[in-house]
């Protein structure tokens, strides 16, 4: 929120040209990303993640179309890092391999994600992973994923013009019912 309050000072912008609002939007929106990837990396997020977070977004604004698209990238990437340090100030006790376990699920909610891949990568057996994720985090990972989507979906439902069933889609829910039940 300070890098928000930063960007205003700086003043209307970027200006690229007088009559160019969708470029001077992005470069905005740019230089306002990269204020709040380095904070959140002062607040504790992975400077690996941060970069590569930063990097997404400015891709995707990079290929946003009109200025509605833009705003919409640019409240979902302030909710994803906003989200991401309150995880990290509320996660203090996790050890490194549950927290890169919990970035991973949070980078890759439209996916598939499983105890099978999550220990997978960790190098751990799923009964292992398992029980130590539920350990550290008072939940199962099944449980973890459902809270990071229905956060996910909060933000999106709030924060952008996305209708519901591109949200079911987006967040890989089989049925608009099956969304709604969850939700």
């Amino acid at each position: 929120k300070r890098a928000k309050d930063r960007l205003r000072s700086i003043g209307d912008g970027i200006k690229l040209s007088n009559r160019d609002y969708l470029r001077q939007a992005k470069n905005t929106i740019i230089v306002f990303c990269t204020l709040v990837s380095r904070a959140a990396i002062r607040e504790g997020v992975a400077s690996e993640t941060a970069f590569m977070l930063n990097d997404d977004y400015i891709q995707e604004v990079e290929a946003a179309e009109n200025l509605e698209k833009v705003n919409e990238i640019n409240q979902e990437m302030l909710g994803d890092f906003i989200r991401r340090v309150h995880m990290i100030k509320i996660d203090q006790g996790l050890s490194p391999q549950i927290k890169e376990s919990c970035d991973y699920i949070c980078m890759h909610l439209e996916e598939k994600t499983d105890i099978h891949t999550l220990a997978e990568r960790l190098g751990y057996t799923d009964y292992y992973f398992s029980n130590k994720f539920k350990k550290e985090t008072g939940m199962s990972v099944r449980d973890y994923i459902m809270k990071q989507k229905i956060e996910r979906e909060k933000d999106l439902l709030s924060n952008s013009n996305m209708e519901i069933q591109d949200i079911n889609c987006a967040l890989g829910y089989g049925s608009p019912s099956y969304f709604g039940d969850v939700f």
